[in-house]
């Protein structure tokens, strides 16, 4: 019993440092835990694509001692029931403007931001005008003669028909 070192409880925080490691602070250890702890690949709340493309948004991280899982609640046409690990989903980025425009049909509905002001517009369907340019609302996405996609867009998003009351 006389071998194990004994220490004092002294200074204003009710111990004294040691220097001989025996005695740690408990931010200390929560520090260590969390640094041992693998981190999980997404999050509560997490937009994320299967690798068979359908999209969906994380609900649950199951933290196991072998992996993660995560239940995802799937938004779009394909259901995949069941946790999928981590290495099946990756983080979804939204396309941009650019890449979405050309894929937009006749009727969709859509909702965006403006570059210059921020402010955000929409849900508009997109249509073609008389003279074949692309529109959303008053939003020109492509111009009839040039082709040329809409450069005034911060973000562009497909969207659900508003519920009419």
């Amino acid at each position: 019993m006389s071998e194990i070192p004994r220490y004092r409880m002294t200074n204003n925080y009710g111990h004294q440092d040691n220097e001989n490691g025996s005695w740690i602070k408990y931010e200390d250890h929560v520090a260590a835990m969390q640094a041992v702890l693998p981190q999980p690949k997404f999050k509560d709340g997490d937009r994320v694509t299967h690798w068979d493309g359908s999209i969906g948004v994380v609900k649950f991280v199951n933290l196991f001692e072998h992996g993660t899982s995560f239940d995802v609640q799937w938004h779009t046409p394909i259901e995949i029931s069941g946790t999928h690990p981590g290495k099946n989903l990756t983080l979804y980025t939204p396309p941009t403007p650019a890449e979405l425009i050309p894929t937009l049909k006749e009727h969709e509905w859509v909702r965006g931001t403006y570059k210059s002001t921020g402010i955000a517009f929409g849900p508009y369907t997109v249509y073609y005008n008389e003279i074949g340019a692309m529109f959303a609302g008053d939003n020109h996405l492509i111009h009839w003669n040039t082709g040329k996609i809409s450069d005034e867009l911060a973000t562009l998003e497909r969207c659900d028909a508003p519920e009419v009351q």
